[in-house]
């Protein structure tokens, strides 16, 4: 999408005035929620329309619900490398929510703060194992290294 994006500690002003989009996926061993925090400016930025000058607030709420969509779907691609068919929800959007009352409690929670051409966009993950055979582990990423389990949607 033509953006300039990296990885910031910065985190969202006001959570409450930047739309989230919320989609869910699992499968009898495993349950993720992903999450969108995206600011109206940058989804009229990366809106898919070329040299439109007014977008509606529908509109864009609809193109972030896409978003979310189109992650989860990247995010079930990769699983399905390593032998894990996830079933993907529908996603949900939402405003002036706290993050916190839309996040299953069940799972254990990520957040990475992006900042997009300036404005900060926040990405969440939930994830629960169901079964003892599934073993989750966190690995440090080199900022520099293409991994094979990067997601890319900017």
């Amino acid at each position: 999408m033509n953006c300039n994006v990296f990885i910031t500690e910065d985190t969202l002003d006001n959570q409450l005035d930047v739309p989230l989009a919320m989609i869910d996926a699992g499968s009898s061993e495993l349950e993720i929620q992903v999450g969108l925090e995206l600011p109206m400016a940058v989804l009229a930025l990366t809106y898919p329309v070329p040299n439109i000058s007014l977008i509606s607030d529908e509109s864009l709420e609809d193109w972030i619900a896409e978003l979310s969509n189109q992650l989860m779907g990247r995010l079930k691609s990769k699983l399905m490398k390593h032998g894990q068919e996830i079933m993907l929800g529908l996603p949900s959007t939402y405003f002036g929510v706290d993050l916190d009352s839309v996040l299953y409690s069940s799972q254990t929670h990520y957040t990475i703060n992006l900042n997009v051409d300036g404005e900060i966009c926040s990405f969440h993950l939930g994830i629960e194992t169901l079964s003892s055979d599934l073993v989750y582990h966190e690995t440090n990423i080199d900022d520099d290294a293409l991994m094979e389990s990067e997601l890319e949607l900017f």
